[in-house]
């Protein structure tokens, strides 16, 4: 009798028994009425919204790497910058300092040229001269007429002159005003602009070419590479189109004609 019966529970306890899945999700569905309103609707919703959580985070860390990343290289970049000028600095060191000057010695004009930082060899100097004339350049010859080298790799080096070529330019400047005067036009007092370009050697074996300009008055300054390149083609150029003038040959008549010539062409452009 008791047989049956208890086949009969057994069968209704297995038709009862709820799915595994299902009991989690009862379970979990318990969790949440237990817990108070409030507390239940925030874990709710960083479950349902856990997929962002996890995007967000990601990208901030990604964002985070990148600012890192970004800041290195800043960093290194500056570095370089400073190691750069820490390099340039102990350049200067080894290099030599190049002095000029104009000075009037008698009837001559006179440059010369002084070393006062390390020692320079194999020096070597080449010297252009231009006539100046209401702001236009005319390329002169002979201006200067020796190079004295002293032989020295420190203090004075080269001694740069021409016999009677201030006296001489003087001349041609009084002669240039009364022309001027007699024509009834205004013209400046011209002068003479003098260029040099140094090639030397350093105490590390390394080759140089430096430019320079040399006021009357002021010393030299040295130039960008490109604007001295540009001046020596210019002075060059006029050499071998046969324009170049010799200066013992000028007159301040010549130069007037010259002048003339060129603010005729510039009307006519």
């Amino acid at each position: 009798m008791l047989g049956p019966i208890s086949r009969f529970l057994g069968s209704r306890r297995q038709h009862l028994k709820p799915l595994p899945q299902q009991a989690d999700d009862q379970r979990q569905t318990l969790q949440l009425d237990e817990l108070e309103p409030k507390e239940a609707g925030l874990k709710g919703f960083l479950v349902t919204n856990k997929i962002y959580f996890e995007t967000i985070g990601a990208l901030s860390l990604t964002v985070m790497a990148i600012i890192v990343a970004v800041a290195q290289s800043a960093i290194a970049s500056r570095q370089t910058e400073l190691l750069d000028i820490q390099n340039s600095l102990q350049k200067q060191q080894v290099l030599p300092q190049f002095y000029m000057f104009s000075h009037e010695n008698g009837k001559n004009d006179e440059i010369e040229i002084n070393n006062q930082g390390n020692l320079a060899f194999n020096v070597v100097c080449n010297l252009l001269t231009f006539l100046e004339l209401q702001n236009t350049e005319f390329p002169i010859n002979s201006y200067y007429t020796y190079q004295q080298y002293e032989g020295n790799v420190t203090g004075s080096m080269i001694t740069i002159g021409g016999i009677g070529n201030r006296s001489y330019a003087l001349e041609l400047q009084q002669d240039f005003d009364k022309i001027g005067a007699n024509n009834q036009t205004l013209l400046p007092n011209f002068h003479i602009k003098r260029y040099f370009r140094l090639s030397y050697r350093d105490i590390l074996g390394d080759d140089h070419v430096e430019y320079y300009y040399v006021a009357p008055i002021y010393g030299g300054y040295k130039l960008e590479e490109t604007a001295g390149k540009e001046i020596f083609e210019k002075w060059h150029s006029a050499a071998d189109n046969g324009k170049l003038l010799e200066f013992n040959n000028l007159t301040a008549q010549t130069l007037f004609e010259l002048l003339k010539q060129v603010k005729n062409d510039d009307t006519t452009k």
